[in-house]
């Protein structure tokens, strides 16, 4: 992931680069439905052939079982991880041609809860670099999907990160997934029957 990140991270050192993709795993310890999204979306980015295509559904699948289950917990609700969940399922829908789910159903639910926390300011005002961090995530999601759907941003509002304001959006998508495709990633082989 930090290959493809490298489109959106400008200007940010290796270390910072590697702070900012380790926040999310270090959130999916402790809950099931980022864990599977995580696992999801790093299934969905690999290059065909790579791994069974049966996989990514599943996953898929138990990320929404889950994501209910958080819903349905008011302890885990609008946790930063719950939100961060949701944000994944968006920008999986709405780069994988289901950009109207995306932008009338999850997106507008990130939103409020977002706003239920206080919005993004107040996230990314917490003293700690996660926050800082998932705030970042958000709004990078947010102009992603906008520019490759043309949905409109849900938190245009808020005042960018810098680097946020150095990407050049225009096709982002298609320059993330070329940089895997050059980082040529070799198929894994099967693990023997022990």
């Amino acid at each position: 992931m930090l290959v493809q990140l490298d489109e959106i991270l400008t200007g940010w050192t290796p270390d910072q680069k590697l702070d900012f993709n380790q926040m999310p795993l270090r959130l999916a310890g402790s809950e099931p439905c980022l864990f599977y999204s995580l696992l999801a979306n790093a299934a969905i980015m690999m290059p065909p052939g790579l791994i069974s295509p049966t996989i990514p559904r599943w996953l898929q699948t138990r990320t929404a079982e889950c994501l209910n289950q958080a819903f349905s917990d008011p302890k885990r609700a609008y946790a930063d991880a719950t939100i961060l969940t949701l944000n994944m399922v968006a920008l999986f829908e709405a780069l994988n041609g289901k950009a109207k789910t995306a932008g009338s159903t999850h997106q507008p639910v990130l939103r409020r809860m977002v706003n239920e926390r206080g919005g993004l300011a107040r996230i990314a005002s917490r003293d700690n670099e996660d926050s800082k961090n998932m705030v970042r995530f958000l709004v990078w999601t947010d102009r992603v999907i906008h520019s490759q759907t043309g949905n409109p941003l849900m938190f245009e509002g808020f005042r960018e990160d810098e680097s946020v304001a150095r990407t050049n959006w225009d096709g982002i998508w298609a320059r993330m997934e070329k940089r895997v495709e050059e980082n040529e990633p070799q198929p894994i082989e099967e693990v023997p029957d022990c």
